[in-house]
């Protein structure tokens, strides 16, 4: 466990010396590139390098789910009567606002025409 925690800590690290030393290499080599455009670049390369890790754990996750072998014979957890109330209540709820969203928008609106007047 101490091992893999290290390896964590490590790989952070490295991300971030990785990322300070590519920021001013790539501001040379693309001169002519507004800043707001620089970071958008930036940002939408973390972006894509954040969806191929999480691709990869989800895929993972999907693979043992549906190819994988249980080892132990799973039970229904149980689940109280004011838990299985709150929850029907909420799915109700979340239901019709989905359904009729004006509800709520009509709310605020009278709420913040009264604290704005």
């Amino acid at each position: 466990m101490k091992t893999k925690y290290n390896i964590a800590i490590l790989g952070a690290i490295l991300s971030a010396i990785l990322y300070a030393i590519s920021l001013p290499i790539s501001k040379i080599l693309l001169k002519e590139i507004p800043p707001t455009i620089m970071a958008a670049l930036l940002y939408l390369g973390a972006g894509i390098g954040m969806s191929v890790v999480s691709v990869y754990y989800y895929l993972k996750v999907v693979k043992v789910m549906y190819f994988g072998e249980s080892s132990e014979k799973l039970e229904p957890i149980p689940v109280s009567k004011s838990t299985k109330l709150a929850l029907t209540i909420s799915m109700i709820v979340l239901v019709v606002l989905r359904i009729y969203p004006n509800l709520v928008i009509n709310a605020v609106l009278a709420v913040s025409k009264i604290f704005l007047s």
